[in-house]
């Protein structure tokens, strides 16, 4: 059996691991098919950093928090995998960016959190509309 046939099952057993956890990995499974995919293709037979970096970065015009996206899937898998197959290298963490920047949260005041409590704690406007039963 080949390299690549070891890893789709290996692929396999992370994906149902990680399942029992309680993850759900629908797109994490499509990513990893794909990526093993690209490795056959490339006619590699361990996943290295500089494969998962050329198959990561595709395609060409995607934003780079996409990209860092798909390392990220690989980075998982390859640590996993790594326990079993040593040759496989894991993608270090700061390689591609894994999400783009935040919004900035807003810190509400002591003054926005009390009129919040006193308009919580009013009468229900008269005009407004019992809610209906069924």
């Amino acid at each position: 059996m080949s390299d690549l046939a070891n890893m789709r099952r290996a692929m396999d057993d992370y994906l149902r691991t990680r399942r029992a956890l309680g993850f759900k990995l629908e797109r994490d499974a499509h990513f990893l098919d794909d990526f093993i995919a690209y490795l056959e293709a490339e006619d590699a037979d361990a996943i290295t950093t500089d494969a998962a970096l050329a198959w990561a970065t595709v395609p060409a015009g995607a934003d780079p928090s996409w990209w860092g996206t798909r390392l990220s899937v690989v980075r998982s898998f390859a640590r996993w995998l790594a326990a079993f197959q040593p040759d496989t290298e894991v993608p270090p963490t700061d390689l591609l960016p894994v999400r783009s920047q935040r919004a900035e949260p807003y810190p509400y005041t002591d003054a926005d959190i009390a009129a919040l409590m006193r308009a919580a704690r009013a009468p229900p406007h008269p005009c407004a509309q019992p809610p209906t039963r069924r």
